[in-house]
Formats: C-alpha cells, structure tokens, sequence
C-alpha cells in the first residue's frame, strides 16, 4: 500500500508566541493533562530574570538566560479525547516520541500558557482535527503535541497524515505546542505490522520539531531552486554523496517542506516517501535540526547514500 504523507506547514498560517490580545481562560474550558512519554523526566528548567538596573554611566547586562546544559529535550503528549488510536498505536507514539528525544541532547526554555492558556476552541485551525475542547494552561517543557486522528473523505487519496508546529517560541523560533492529525484510513492492522505506521510518525514528529515548519533564514530560492543552506546539513550532503551535485545544497522540494526526492530518493523526510519500504532517517535530516537550533546526536543517524549525482 502507498501512503502519501501529506504535512501541514503552518508557518504561514498561524501566528508566533503569545501577544497581549491572548485568549484567557473562561469558565467553560476543560482542563487538558499530557502524558509525558520520557523515562526519565527531567526537572522544570524556568528561566531567571535579573534584578531592575539602577542608574549607571554604563549599559545594564542582559537578563541571564536559563542553563539548559544538563537538561533534557522532553516531548509530551496528549492524546485528545475522541481520537480512533488504539492501544498499541498509542504505545507506538510514545515509542517515536522516546526516540526523538534521545535524538535531541538538550532541552529548550520552558514555556508557561498559565497566564495566556491556548483554547482549541479558539484557534481556526483546529476545526480540521477530531476530538475534544483542548485547554493549555501549564507550563511546556520542552515541546506538547497534540495527536488525534480524522475520518478519510471521499475523494482523499491514500491516508496518511497532517502534522506541524502551531505556536513557535520567540527567543529561537523553535516550536512549543504541534500537532498531529492521522487520517483514520492509515490506522489498519496491516500498516502497524509492516512498519508503515511508525515510520509514517517519526517522519510526521520531524515536522513538529520543526523540519520544513521552522525553517526560517536557512531555507533559501533562487532562479534554479528551492534549497536549506544550513552548513551542517550542507557538510552531511557532501560526506553522503553529494559533494558534485551542481545545484544548490541541500535540495528541498518545491513544497518547501520536504529533501528533493530526485536527489533523496526514499530518505525519511523526501518528497513523497513510500513508507511500505525502508525510509532512513539521514545525517542531512539530523544535521538540518542543528542548523536551526538544536543539539542533536549524530551517531543516531541511519545508514544512507543519497541517489548517484550524475
């Protein structure tokens, strides 16, 4: 079977970080609780702010910034009620997500929604998802995706998936709140046994984390393309096969959200991945979430070459 991975990128759509205009918390909202799927949950990390600056002939330091080098990237779930997950899918998230965060070796500033909670009920684009009235209204440590699952429409092709950032924090661009959508023609006994279903969710929680969704500066176009300058990713080009590839470093499709598949081939995060086969997750993919912020351990990369550059 063919799965056709189809991605929300949502940078377009809905705004960053929390403004004055912030929705509050009204009598009605139904407080929402995540799961976190760590096995070892690592402690709140709240950034400290400096003492009001007293009159001086110099400038005040800067606030001090939180230390984030001991601590650890977490990924919380929250499952919306109504979903059509069964038991183990679930489990299967939480397995993706435990992977995820063994892949990224350090944590983010923590992002409090106590004083601005985000309400589904007023965010225009969560009419696209199944599921119950969500409230967050708690601190986020380090990223909280929302999983639910959708019906498949007459017409739709094949499945899969919708997935993507929904709030991105101001200091580094990098998500807080995500989501991800499965179309429920994806949900089959068939799918979950052969692999399909989980390399179909490491590839969507990719997008949470922010690859094709929080690109920012590195994602460049010109007059021969759309291409991630980002040098990491750039330098794991080059080292995987693409030192004499004559156009700009590294590819992306013309959906900028996705590796050129002409050039990548069946890579995790290429244009249209067939997931019914081994799909790697790359160093270049690892090394794109460096050039946009994060630590990450490289020895978790897959095995992978890209396509023979003629």
């Amino acid at each position: 079977m063919f799965i056709f991975i189809r991605c929300l990128v949502v940078f377009a759509l809905i705004g960053c970080g929390k403004s004055a205009n912030s929705p509050t918390k009204s009598s009605e909202e139904i407080p929402s609780k995540s799961e976190n799927v760590s096995e070892n949950p690592s402690e709140n990390v709240v950034s400290s702010e400096s003492e009001p600056s007293k009159p001086s002939e110099t400038p005040p330091p800067p606030p001090s910034q939180p230390d984030l080098s001991g601590d650890k990237f977490n990924i919380d779930l929250l499952f919306v009620p109504g979903h059509r997950l069964t038991e183990s899918q679930v489990e299967l998230f939480k397995k993706v997500a435990r992977r995820w965060e063994s892949i990224i070796l350090e944590g983010l500033e923590d992002f409090d929604y106590s004083q601005y909670p985000w309400d589904s009920e007023k965010d225009f684009n969560w009419g696209k998802a199944r599921g119950s009235r969500v409230v967050i209204d708690y601190k986020v440590d380090d990223l909280l995706i929302l999983v639910t699952t959708r019906p498949t429409f007459a017409g739709e092709y094949g499945g899969g998936a919708l997935a993507g950032p929904i709030e991105w924090r101001a200091s580094n661009g990098l998500p807080m709140l995500s989501q991800i959508i499965v179309w429920e023609s994806t949900l089959t006994p068939e799918n979950e046994a052969n692999g399909v279903l989980e390399r179909m969710i490491l590839h969507e929680m990719a997008h949470t984390l922010g690859f094709g969704t929080s690109w920012g500066e590195p994602l460049k176009s010109n007059a021969n393309g759309i291409f991630f300058s980002g040098p990491s990713a750039v330098a794991a080009f080059d080292e995987l096969g693409g030192k004499n590839y004559k156009g700009n470093k590294v590819p992306v499709s013309g959906d900028q959200g996705h590796w050129d598949g002409t050039v990548f081939g069946n890579e995790l995060m290429a244009s249209n991945v067939e997931l019914n086969m081994p799909a790697p997750l790359s160093l270049i993919t690892l090394q794109s979430l460096a050039d946009i912020g994060y630590k990450v351990d490289v020895s978790k990369a897959e095995g992978y070459l890209l396509l023979p550059i003629p």
